[in-house]
């Protein structure tokens, strides 16, 4: 039982400190969500809601969720000792229902641009051009300072590589 321990713990520790560019995208997810030594970086897309590349599909000119999220409304629900779903303003976000998100590849935002120290406000179009294939960081732990039990614990990363990601096309 302990040979076995071992060695599942050095096939761990093997596959957490030999993690390249050369390796599977399952490999990297899996190594990055089961430690705190690497953490994966440029990875989000617009979907309605900001979204990881890997929850995502191409289905022609959009992107679409693969996985259902909640649909929140904001509605009152009342104050008091009998009411204790709402903030202290009485108003709750209640989910009513679910769907999968889905959002053109090319879109049109509005960025606010101010002059004379904010009090001449206006909203300015600008074109968004999501990419299919995304270039993502692998960073590595290279240092932790302060105390965690203290609440000040700051770890710095360092890139330790970068891999393309092709967004797969939906089914």
């Amino acid at each position: 039982m302990k040979k076995i321990i071992a060695a599942t713990l050095a096939l761990i520790s093997v596959n957490s400190f030999a993690l390249s560019s050369t390796d599977s995208w399952e490999t990297i997810r899996s190594t990055v969500s089961a430690s705190d030594k690497y953490t994966l970086s440029n990875l989000t897309v617009f979907v309605g809601k900001p979204t990881t590349v890997f929850d995502v599909c191409v289905d022609g000119d959009k992107f679409v969720a693969l996985k259902e999220s909640p649909v929140y409304e904001r509605q009152y629900v009342g104050r008091g000792r009998d009411h204790n779903d709402g903030d202290n303003d009485g108003w709750a976000d209640v989910i009513v229902g679910y769907k999968k998100f889905s959002h053109p590849l090319t879109y049109t935002s509005y960025r606010e641009v101010c002059a004379n120290n904010g009090k001449r406000c206006r909203r300015v179009p600008y074109t968004v051009n999501q990419k299919i294939e995304n270039v993502l960081t692998v960073n590595k732990l290279v240092a932790t300072y302060g105390s965690s039990r203290r609440g000040t614990e700051r770890k710095v990363y360092k890139k330790a590589f970068t891999k393309s990601f092709q967004v797969p096309a939906c089914n």
